[in-house]
């Protein structure tokens, strides 16, 4: 039931997009359009606007949602009247987004770090829909590094910049933007973002684009992307109550959260506990899931904030298993004064108890394994507790016979012999099965074995005298820290040239761009 809940949320998904692009009609020359002259002409120093401690009046760009429908209506700007969005964007929408993708992306953190406090401040309940330490900006001291936002920019700041580029690059091919689509579906239905949500973040969206590019943002150009915003606002939306029917309809299944009872707390290493979740409710069964999904926990004030925490945690169990589920959670300890400790990590490690019961969504996520046997060797390399998506992936294999006769190598890379989790589960598992190759890399000085390599990390070259069958082409699945994800990546694609639909990784809070 599982494995066609989720092919059934994905491809709704990919209908939509798909559906979208094949009837958007092909835009003109997009420098020739009225509305975008002055953006595409004006000069470098009035597109490079600061930012203003002020926002711009809320009737300006007002927002009033339609009860009757997943449509919202707007107001941009010269009283313009208010109208409900056509279904499909016109071509003179589609040259404007085009037209100002650059500017948008150039300034795009700045818009977006315009937005969030905007949001938060005025409509402090949608607090409850996201994780607020991806909030927290690196410190303007903080060095340039891969796979983390620059200094001074949060994490989810960063990635909805990207999104709102690439949605407005590719808004005339909605496909181009690839499993982007599908990762966000399953993250707003893991947070339980509902229809109503939706003109809030747009009236703060759009009014954060006026405030950061003043006169250059004209009433054509607002009224664009205000038409755009709900162009790609009615797809999510569709996809997302498709999504949430699905999962309610399944036996025990529900949207949102329900109590799950703790069966069972059980350390795995130094730094890693793992969390075993039951029905608790006599009776109701839990429900299926695809290897590689995660859980959504929801703590309610936690710790004295004025706002519900969430966190999402990979399924680190295999899912033939539908007594419990298993997460298995890494203990953050934070850098003071920057980065405080992990409040829902500490809260669990020293906590909760078996027999307490915590407040859990449905299994969610796009990245997992495919029903289908795979056509080349399988790779999974593990940067720390990157191993949980992992994990559910191998144990998987393992109870269902393997890969289809195609070998698998699974490496992981840890700090030392007291962060590694589940090493012994994999020797055991590898021991069982012919299939499946385990190997160990710590960064820490040590003797090694044949299994295990002592002071070193990553590297291709370490990589390649492991690989199944001697062979490059492979499937590769790794997930970890974002230092390490963006080094992989890299590696992958610029020293061996595997092919982006050979590279399959899940980041571990909000995306953020590791393409070389």
């Amino acid at each position: 039931m599982a494995a066609t809940s989720a092919r059934c949320s994905t491809a709704a998904v990919t209908v939509g997009y798909k559906r979208a692009a094949i009837r958007l009609a092909a835009p003109r020359a997009v420098a020739t359009h009225p509305a975008t002259r002055r953006l595409t002409t004006s000069s470098a120093s009035t597109l490079a606007s600061q930012l203003r401690s002020h926002a711009i009046p809320r009737s300006s760009v007002a927002f009033a949602f339609s009860p009757k429908s997943t449509r919202a209506m707007a107001s941009v700007t010269n009283g313009t009247p208010q109208r409900a969005w056509p279904r499909d964007l016109t071509p003179g929408t589609i040259e404007i987004l085009k037209a100002t993708a650059p500017v948008v992306k150039q300034h795009g953190t700045e818009i977006t770090g315009t937005m969030y406090p905007l949001m938060f401040g005025e409509f402090p309940e949608v607090k409850n829909l996201f994780n607020m330490s991806h909030h927290r900006q690196r410190p303007a001291d903080a060095a340039v590094a891969d796979g983390v936002p620059p200094p001074g920019v949060s994490p989810q700041a960063k990635t909805l910049a990207n999104a709102v580029f690439a949605f407005a690059a590719n808004c005339d091919q909605l496909g181009n933007l690839g499993e982007a689509v599908a990762r966000m579906v399953h993250k707003h239905v893991s947070l339980d973002v509902r229809a109503e949500h939706y003109p809030i973040v747009g009236n703060c969206l759009l009014r954060a684009i006026k405030i950061v590019l003043k006169d250059a943002a004209t009433p054509e150009i607002m009224a664009a992307w205000a038409e755009g915003y709900w162009f790609l606002a009615d797809l999510l939306i569709d996809a997302e109550n498709k999504t949430r029917a699905e999962l309610e309809g399944l036996p025990g299944g529900w949207s949102g959260f329900r109590q799950l009872r703790v069966a069972e707390k059980v350390r795995e290493s130094d730094v890693v506990t793992s969390f075993y979740l039951e029905s608790a409710e006599p009776g109701r069964p839990l429900i299926g899931f695809r290897p590689g999904q995660y859980l959504s926990l929801k703590f309610p004030r936690l710790a004295g904030a004025d706002y519900d925490v969430v966190r999402n945690y990979s399924v680190s169990s295999a899912p033939g298993d539908l007594a419990k589920y298993r997460i298995s959670v890494k203990r953050e300890p934070g850098v003071p004064p920057a980065t405080p400790a992990g409040a829902v990590s500490s809260y669990l490690h020293d906590r909760v108890s078996a027999g307490d019961k915590l407040l859990v969504g449905p299994p969610c996520g796009h990245f997992f394994l495919p029903s289908a046997a795979p056509t080349r060797p399988l790779v999974f390399l593990a940067g720390g507790v990157g191993i949980t998506p992992l994990l559910s992936m191998v144990e998987h294999l393992a109870a269902t016979g393997g890969a289809g006769g195609r070998p698998v190598l699974f490496v992981q890379y840890a700090r030392d012999p007291t962060a590694i989790a589940f090493r012994d589960r994999l020797a055991a598992l590898a021991a069982k099965n012919s299939f499946l190759t385990h190997r160990v890399v710590y960064e820490s000085a040590g003797t090694g074995d044949a299994a295990t390599t002592y002071g070193a990390r990553f590297d291709l070259a370490g990589l390649n005298a492991w690989l199944p069958e001697k062979s490059r082409d492979c499937e590769y699945y790794f997930c970890g820290p974002p230092a390490f994800m963006a080094a992989v990546n890299r590696a992958l694609a610029t020293g061996w040239t595997v092919p982006l639909a050979q590279r399959h990784y899940e980041y571990f809070g909000p995306t953020q761009d590791i393409e070389p």
